[in-house]
């Protein structure tokens, strides 16, 4: 089935009525038959096609459309994601991720990120080439500036509690020594001499 006339006629008999529908399937069967170069096609098919909404005039809903596609629902989330995160890049001229430097998978990690421009930090100061990783060395560097971005969040957090713990026992202290001072304030000088007194025979 790798002549894309069989494909055509094998899309045909679906019986789909949204001819745009028939011309994205057909380019997906294509690309899945022609290997991993091609994913940038099939994930572009796949933004297209839910993007665009054309899979609701012929089934009821995402899902149903994935599993005739034999993928997941979740799998077709990840091509969109990964499309839209390449298509900013790619209009943002200081971006350096493109699709000829960065593979669908990639992408898609990438869009995850909470804060692209950190972990793109991170990697310089640790001179990793975010572009010359495989899909797993990204998976792996992403992990390792999770737990990294974990740890200094968790020592700011114990740093903030001693700086309050100690600013709270200054505080009492402080009161302490205004009680005291007012108290003295009240007393006679004979008073005050007789403290002074039991205070050197304290030392």
């Amino acid at each position: 089935m790798s002549n894309r006339n069989e494909l055509v006629t094998v899309v045909n008999n679906m019986g789909l009525s949204n001819k745009e529908l028939k011309k994205s399937i057909v380019n997906i069967k294509v690309a899945e038959l022609t290997g991993k170069q091609s994913a940038w096609v099939i994930a572009g098919e796949y933004d297209k096609i839910i993007k665009g909404e054309l899979f609701e005039e012929d089934f009821e809903s995402k899902g149903d459309f994935a599993s005739v596609m034999g993928v997941s629902g979740g799998l077709i989330s990840q091509y969109t994601k990964a499309v839209e995160f390449i298509r900013t890049c790619e209009s943002d001229t200081k971006s350096m991720f493109d699709k000829d430097n960065t593979t669908v998978g990639k992408a898609y990690m990438l869009a995850c990120l909470e804060d692209l421009q950190d972990f793109i930090g991170y990697c310089q100061s640790e001179d990793i080439n975010i572009i010359e990783l495989s899909d797993a060395g990204l998976k792996q560097t992403i992990k390792a500036y999770k737990n990294m971005v974990i740890v200094d969040n968790t020592e700011e957090v114990e740093d903030t509690d001693t700086e309050e713990v100690e600013d709270t026992d200054t505080e009492e202290v402080e009161d302490k020594v205004d009680y005291i001072k007012e108290l003295l304030q009240e007393l006679t000088s004979e008073e005050l001499k007789e403290i002074k007194s039991f205070i050197r025979t304290l030392k």
